[in-house]
């Protein structure tokens, strides 16, 4: 980068030495600056391509020449592009896995399991109200097979065809008074949880709520007929009045619904029944 001469004065004079020594300085400059950029470029290696990126990652080159303007080795660092992060996704419930239903009245909603679960809490709910909701999911399975036959394609699992069914149901029954409509409606319940379940049904029973002599006594019957009938009908039961009996401190103060300790040993007890 040559800088012209002023046309009227000569080489010999103040103007045209200043102009000359700013050209050699700017040439020098330019010189250091060519071979520093070559230093870097042979320190930094081959490009990295896309198979090796991550590789290496934290290496540093470091390279000296004279400073431009002291004169000192100035050290120029320069790190190599941050290593590639691979990120985890965390896995999802395998759709094959058994998958159990949980569904009662508001008690259910205190039973938790060591296994995967749907848990479908009807709070006041009667044996009807469970009876008509499996008769949904029992209904909707049968016409999810229907498709899968037309469509010829196969599923060991959909949201309606369960691994267990659990049910627990009859407390509120006993305030109508009527023990045969109870226990017919408790007896369909128990057909339509077989209609989408594949392995086992689970009867859960009542516990022995405080209260007065009639409702002690209707809760006490139910639990008996309960009992016989799921022997009968080769269905798990489980008795929770022999685990309760004795220990009112683990119910609320309604005298009807578990608190933390009793919750658990609800849970604990149909743990059991299923494994």
């Amino acid at each position: 980068m040559a800088l012209p001469s002023s046309p009227s004065c000569s080489n010999s004079c103040s103007c045209c030495s200043k102009l000359s020594e700013s050209e050699r300085r700017i040439r020098l400059l330019e010189e250091k600056q060519s071979s520093l950029n070559s230093q870097l470029f042979a320190a930094a290696g081959p490009v990295k391509t896309a198979g090796n990126v991550g590789k290496n990652a934290a290496a540093r080159y470091s390279s000296a020449s004279p400073s431009p303007s002291t004169g000192e080795l100035a050290t120029v660092r320069a790190l190599a592009s941050p290593p590639l992060r691979r990120v985890s996704t965390p896995p999802a419930r395998d759709l094959a896995a058994p998958l159990t239903l949980v569904i009662g009245d508001s008690i259910s909603r205190s039973i938790k399991l060591a296994r995967p679960a749907k848990v479908h809490c009807l709070p006041g709910a009667r044996a009807p109200d469970i009876e008509a909701t499996l008769r949904v999911l029992a209904d909707t399975r049968a016409k999810a097979n229907v498709v899968k036959t037309h469509s010829h394609t196969h599923s060991s699992h959909s949201v309606t065809n369960f691994d267990n069914v659990v049910i627990h149901v009859g407390t509120n029954d006993t305030r109508m008074r009527q023990s045969e409509v109870t226990k017919s409606s408790l007896a369909r319940v128990c057909d339509l949880a077989r209609k989408v379940c594949q392995h086992r049904v689970i009867v859960s029973g009542p516990l022995p709520a405080k209260g007065n002599d009639e409702r002690f006594s209707r809760l006490f019957s139910l639990n008996r007929w309960l009992a016989n009938f799921c022997k009968e009908q080769n269905l798990v039961y489980v008795d929770n009045w022999a685990s309760f009996w004795g220990k009112p401190d683990w119910l609320k103060r309604d005298g009807l619904h578990p608190n933390a300790p009793g919750a658990h040993l609800l849970s604990k007890n149909i743990n059991h029944a299923l494994k």
